[in-house]
């Protein structure tokens, strides 16, 4: 196979242009890809969001390379429940307020690295993590939380291992990884 004469004359100029097209795709695919960011929430708004259901609430600061970050965590379930019959536990998370430090930040996200549930400190097994982001905020729902002690007042916790996502004009990098644990009383009956 013969190259055309205007590649084979310009393969210098070509091969710089299949790099720098190269490098433009990976910049757009990287930046096109980025997590949603979470914009700062007024207490106002979040009375009227998920929040009005928590049955337990955390505040969690966090400090990255590109700023300080104040969040809200929330905890939502069934405070009653019968043996035998799966549940559902769901975690939101807001944020509250940040300090950017560079120019260069669009803004913040967080990522769930992992989510667990307790029952007693004992860790569920099978329980499937859902995430989802909306209207500045993260909710991850925990589906198929067993319950199969047989009555009586139980302690519940949720526990995440998250990370921020700083989230700039051009891609994104992941921030400070924290864990949150939000607790509150099931009620087995």
């Amino acid at each position: 196979m013969k190259i055309p004469p205007l590649i084979a004359n310009n393969r210098k100029k070509f091969a710089a242009l299949v790099v720098a097209a190269i490098i433009l795709f990976s910049l757009v695919a990287w930046t096109a890809f980025s997590p949603a960011i979470l914009s700062p929430q007024s207490e106002a708004a979040l009375s009227n969001s998920l929040f009005r259901y928590t049955k337990s609430e955390s505040i969690v600061n966090i400090t990255d390379g590109e700023g300080s970050y104040s969040f809200i965590f929330g905890l939502d379930y069934n405070e009653t429940v019968s043996p035998g019959s799966p549940t559902i536990v769901v975690v939101f998370a807001s944020l509250l307020s940040e300090q950017k430090s560079g120019g260069f930040l669009k803004g913040v996200a967080l990522q769930v690295v992992s989510s667990s549930v307790l029952i007693d400190g004992q860790d569920e097994t099978g329980v499937r993590s859902m995430v989802t982001t909306s209207g500045g905020i993260m909710t991850d729902r925990l589906s198929g939380v067993d319950i199969n002690d047989t009555g009586g007042s139980n302690v519940i916790a949720a526990r995440l291992i998250i990370s921020t996502v700083d989230v700039n004009y051009i891609g994104y990098l992941q921030g400070s990884e924290q864990a949150v644990t939000l607790n509150g009383t099931l009620t087995i009956v």
